[in-house]
């Protein structure tokens, strides 16, 4: 039997050969943290130390949300020489998960905003309540997608789809995220686990090394460089160099305090 490392942002469980991890901040609507992201990479690591995992499924502790991206409070604070290092750290985890040799399946319920999207976007297959609600909110707080997603969606929806995503900052639901490819089936929210999980155990079934095999080609298939996302690391850091998306993050922290007082 394998022996799970003890998290505190996941809830993690390991049956056969499927590992699954729910995010597990939900007081925070599974915001991303320094913390989350070192949790991350200490999963992905395990994963791929352990030969006997065969598939991935990422999830949710909540019905509502899968992320609501990144924790205001880390940004809010946030100053142009740790920007760089900050969107680096980003693109190592979510880089991480992305090259796992065994297949990831991803499921979605509810929210699922800026760095959630972009953790998503490093997923084999990716699957969704009807509740779900997909965005790229950056450009409304003064700066870039700094975790992947100038890269990554573009290569999921085409170019066009993605520059409206990026650009707008229009959140879609579940059937336009479909239509456009950005995921795979969308199933009521108490069929979700079982539909994802007998998926998982046919994957299970077929051949595991033939399945690898086929996601190392298909990954070289979709790019083979890394300058766009050093350029996304630049961008990123010469955002925080500007005060506008300190002021635009400390509104929506006044926004998250005077519903609090409420």
């Amino acid at each position: 039997m394998i022996e799970v490392p003890l998290f505190f942002t996941l809830a993690v469980d390991i049956v056969g050969g499927i590992i699954t991890a729910r995010l597990n901040r939900p007081q925070k609507m599974n915001a991303f943290t320094a913390e989350l992201l070192d949790e991350l990479e200490e999963l992905f690591n395990f994963i791929k130390d352990n030969s006997e995992i065969e598939v991935l499924i990422l999830s949710t502790v909540s019905d509502s949300f899968f992320s609501a991206g990144v924790d205001v409070n880390w940004f809010v604070s946030l100053k142009e020489e740790d920007a760089i290092s900050v969107s680096r750290r980003f693109h190592e985890v979510f880089n991480k998960l992305e090259t796992l040799p065994i297949p990831v399946l991803t499921i979605v319920k509810g929210t699922c905003f800026t760095a959630g999207m972009e953790m998503i976007y490093c997923s084999d297959l990716i699957f969704c309540t009807p509740n779900a609600k997909f965005a790229q909110l950056e450009v409304k707080y003064g700066i870039t997608p700094g975790a992947g997603g100038t890269q990554r969606l573009i290569r999921l929806v085409g170019p066009l789809k993605a520059k409206e995503i990026i650009y707008s900052g229009i959140p879609i639901g579940a059937e336009e995220a479909h239509r456009i490819g950005l995921i795979n089936h969308i199933y009521n929210n108490d069929e979700i686990e079982g539909k994802v999980l007998q998926f998982a155990h046919t994957l299970e079934k077929n051949s595991i090394r033939a399945i690898k095999e086929c996601k190392s080609m298909i990954k070289l298939a979709i790019y083979d460089n890394v300058e766009g996302f050093e350029k996304e690391e630049e961008v990123f850091k010469e955002d925080f160099a500007s005060l506008e998306p300190k002021q635009r993050l400390s509104k929506v922290i006044e926004k998250i305090q005077h519903k609090k007082e409420k």
